[in-house]
């Protein structure tokens, strides 16, 4: 019987349903609000530091030499002289804003739109990154014969389209996990995974609300003829199958779940 003296132990444990109703909540147990928080707080700075890890990495003199430029020579590729076109963009890519600051937003946009553009003016003897951020999102790839990109088009706010080369386009992917041809953000990638963790943990819970146990089968060291196989089924189904009994196991033979696991079904779901 419940000591109703005793106060000082009593910790009250709800669910989420009851304790609406109620207006308690597990002492333990945080809110909704702060768990949401906590996960935007715990996003955000992972978005963060992989922007500025990326930053770091391409710009020079900070983590190394940046971006390494090559050109192809034959059938090899060779480094290009320190004063090419191409190695001073990689140094100083806008007159607007520092090397490290264009890396990080483009690594940024990157995650968390899934693809990052930056259209360069000046071509070909002196190459610069226009401040195109607002067009992020706005620039659509034409796709080649050959399955690659021919071009792009850049859709203006008031409705007139307009052709760029590929050549005068800087574009950062980040690649979708099921197809090489698409790209996928973070948020896309996250929600995928919920998704098919969700449908795994629905598919498991109708399996056990339907009384259907998981399925399982028994294998043995020994050889075993079919007859003497099937008996021992029989018999383990009748006395082991029942929830009240621990079974034996027998002839050398090892029992393994062959029910799909919600990390198999995630994976399977996220590959499409």
């Amino acid at each position: 019987m419940f000591d109703w003296n005793a106060r000082a132990q009593v910790v009250p444990t709800t669910t989420l349903s009851t304790g609406s109703v109620f207006g308690i909540f597990d002492r333990g147990r945080p809110t909704e609000r702060s768990a949401r928080n906590s996960l935007r707080g715990t996003f955000e700075a992972c978005v963060r530091t992989r922007a500025s890890l990326f930053a770091q990495i391409a710009t020079p003199d900070m983590e190394g030499d940046g971006f390494v430029v090559e050109r192809l020579a034959g059938d090899t590729y060779e480094p290009v002289e320190e004063d090419h076109p191409w190695r001073q963009l990689i140094k100083r890519p806008s007159p607007y804003r520092t090397a490290y600051d264009v890396w990080y937003w483009m690594a940024m946009a990157t995650d968390l739109m899934g693809s990052a553009h930056a259209i360069l003016d000046g071509m070909p003897t002196d190459p610069r990154m226009q401040e195109v951020y607002p067009a992020w999102g706005r620039l659509q790839p034409k796709p080649s014969a050959d399955g690659g990109v021919s071009g792009y088009v850049f859709h203006r706010r008031d409705g007139i389209d307009i052709d760029v080369e590929a050549d005068e386009v800087v574009e950062l992917r980040r690649v979708d996990p099921t197809t090489p041809y698409e790209s996928q953000g973070l948020i896309e990638t996250l929600a995928r995974y919920i998704s098919a963790d969700l449908e795994a943990q629905r598919y498991l819970a109708q399996s056990f609300a339907e009384g259907r146990p998981p399925l399982m089968q028994i294998t043995s060291d020994e050889d075993i003829s079919p007859d003497t196989a099937q008996q021992f089924g029989e018999a383990f189904r009748r006395r082991f199958m029942e929830g009240n009994e621990v079974p034996v196991m027998t002839h050398g033979m090892r029992a393994e779940s062959l029910s799909i696991e919600p990390e198999a079904f995630q994976m399977l779901e996220t590959q499409g």
